[in-house]
């Protein structure tokens, strides 16, 4: 591999954004925690060496950084530079137990406040395969960010995340201030005369909504992989495309009866400099809808205006809640019955490391202490690596990863697809 370069993240990276927040607030435990988690699989042996310059260029890459907190209301908390990392752990792992050993790895301690926000652990299959699982706190990073640093650190070229520089936690704090002021302002006033506004700021306000909702402490989980051709034949055959076709298959996993069901898809998505940049898009499916048709509704719900903060009033005023406010004010932001999130086509970089070719890699976000007071049943994502696609689903109403893993291989069966179930 070459050497390392160094690649400075833009400052709109040093402090946190609302989304960022959401997820700090779930490492503090007021809402269930999320991590991300990458798997990368080979059929060899990757040299210790090689991984151990990978892990090394990683600490001091993008995910590089912890969280501290201001004592300024009102100043968001920012990212600064911490290079420390949790050594590489090895373990001898049965392929039959891969699933577990990667659910295990996936709760393993990582903490964006104190550091270090990541950790890196392999796997050495009985099969003679290797597997490495880079877990980072979802405060950090989505998957998107994740995949680009583990593809920097491959190729070489170590993003440097800026300490929070040129605006002071003061200055911050007062334009937050403003920037809630005004839109308070706008809201105070369209609620004298707007029925709409003072309906949806009830609506707000209310500590329960009309939805069910899962508490599963210990959810299942299921990865799985499937031929890419035969995958974009099923789709290219009902008009669909492969991002429609996942999409048709969640909202399955996800169906109880015969309702139709509605989903979040992750809208956008940033470079990995900023923590997390996604917004979400809302798409109801119902059974059997074809893929060429279900192509067209999805289109329209990306092209549709985003869910924000309700009534007009800033998203900035979570950065002014208490966490347990904020918390209750963002309880189902963005959350409908499933996630269904394609992270897409995984980098060059990664399909070879060591004189070992990548067999597949997954991405996923994980609750490694349970799914608590969520409408979520399903989260589902998708990656593609060379001829394999890698299906990951995580379940809010399963807590038997054997049945969640029969229902997968039925829901695609029924679609002629065939899983190779980890």
């Amino acid at each position: 591999m070459p050497d390392a370069v160094g690649t400075e993240v833009p400052d709109s990276a040093a402090r946190l954004g609302v989304v960022d927040e959401m997820f700090l607030r779930g490492h503090r435990g007021v809402t269930s925690s999320v991590v991300m988690q990458g798997l990368w699989r080979t059929d060899e042996r990757v040299p210790s060496e090689v991984l151990a310059a990978v892990h090394e260029r990683m600490a001091r890459g993008r995910l590089g950084r912890r969280v501290v907190a201001t004592r300024i209301p009102g100043a968001r908390a920012r990212f600064v530079r911490d290079t420390r990392a949790h050594p590489i752990r090895w373990f001898e792992v049965d392929r039959a137990h891969l699933t577990s050993w990667a659910d295990q790895r996936a709760a393993d301690d990582v903490d964006p406040e104190r550091g270090p926000a990541w950790r890196m652990t392999v796997g050495l299959l009985d099969d003679g395969g290797t597997v490495v699982s880079i877990v980072c706190s979802h405060v950090v990073t989505d998957a998107q960010g994740l995949v680009a640093a583990l593809a920097a650190a491959v190729r070489g070229d170590v993003p440097v995340p800026r300490a929070a520089g040129g605006v002071s936690d003061a200055r911050d704090a007062l334009r937050t201030w403003a920037t809630v002021a005004r839109g308070g302002a706008r809201t105070a006033r369209a609620a004298v005369t707007d029925r709409g506004t003072r309906r949806a700021l009830r609506d707000a306000a209310r500590s329960e909504h009309d939805v069910e909702r899962y508490t599963t402490p210990t959810p299942a989980r299921v990865l799985a992989d499937l031929d890419a051709a035969a995958w974009d034949a099923v789709a290219a055959a009902d008009g669909g495309t492969p991002n429609t076709l996942f999409v048709a298959v969640v909202a399955d996993l996800a169906r109880t009866g015969s309702e139709s069901v509605t989903l979040s898809v992750p809208v956008g998505g940033g470079t990995g400099d900023r923590g997390n940049t996604l917004a979400m898009a809302q798409l109801s499916v119902a059974p059997g809808r074809p893929l060429h048709l279900l192509r067209d509704d999805l289109r329209r719900a990306y092209g549709a205006p985003p869910e924000g903060a309700p009534a007009g009033l800033p998203a900035e005023i979570l950065h002014v809640l208490p966490d347990g406010l904020a918390a209750r004010a963002t309880r189902d932001a963005g959350e409908r019955v499933a996630l269904c999130s394609n992270i897409g086509t995984m980098p060059g970089e990664l399909a070879r490391v060591g004189g070992a070719d990548a067999r597949t890699i997954g991405c996923r976000a994980v609750h490694p202490h349970g799914v608590r007071e969520t409408q979520r049943r399903t989260s589902a994502f998708l990656t593609r690596t060379g001829d394999r696609y890698t299906l990951a689903v995580e379940s809010a109403v399963d807590d038997d990863h054997g049945a969640l893993a029969r229902r997968v291989v039925e829901t695609l069966a029924a679609r002629d697809l065939d899983a190779d179930v980890w």
